[in-house]
């Protein structure tokens, strides 16, 4: 996005430059100094205004996360035998079951008129069914 293309969305917004920047957690001044030209718009910065300008329903959420091979060996016994596809399959695996348990959690949490409002919401999204397996038989080099 560039800075033409913010200023055009800022205006057929409504929205004023200290309100965007208040929306991305950063200080006016800069923003302005951003969209004067005076400091160099970053790509990354350009993709996080363009999607506080998508639909507020479509979010994007990207995540790197790193996690220590002790870490990986206390959720996952025999983690050294593993092929590096599946240490990654099994670590996706481990973080989407963490996931569902918060996801539970916090349902649990929710009031009657919450849970009902979710659920209407969470049937009208088109879902694929998603299918997982997890193969964690260690493939050994074979003995010579």
């Amino acid at each position: 996005m560039t800075i033409d293309e913010i200023k055009a969305a800022l205006a057929e917004r409504g929205w004023t430059q200290a309100q965007l920047a208040e929306k991305l957690h950063i200080k006016t001044g800069s923003l302005r100094n951003i969209l004067s030209g005076q400091v160099s718009l970053t790509e990354q910065l350009a993709a996080h205004i363009e999607l506080l300008f998508k639909d507020t329903q479509q979010q994007l959420l990207m995540y790197k996360v790193t996690f220590p091979d002790a870490v990986c060996e206390s959720w996952l016994p025999g983690w050294e035998q593993l092929t590096p596809e599946q240490r990654k399959t099994a670590v996706e695996q481990v973080l989407l079951k963490a996931a569902e348990q918060l996801a539970e959690e916090h349902k649990r949490k929710l009031t009657g008129e919450e849970l009902e409002l979710l659920e209407r919401f969470c049937g009208a999204l088109p879902v694929a069914p998603v299918e997982h397996h997890l193969d964690l038989t260690p493939h050994l080099p074979p003995a010579t």
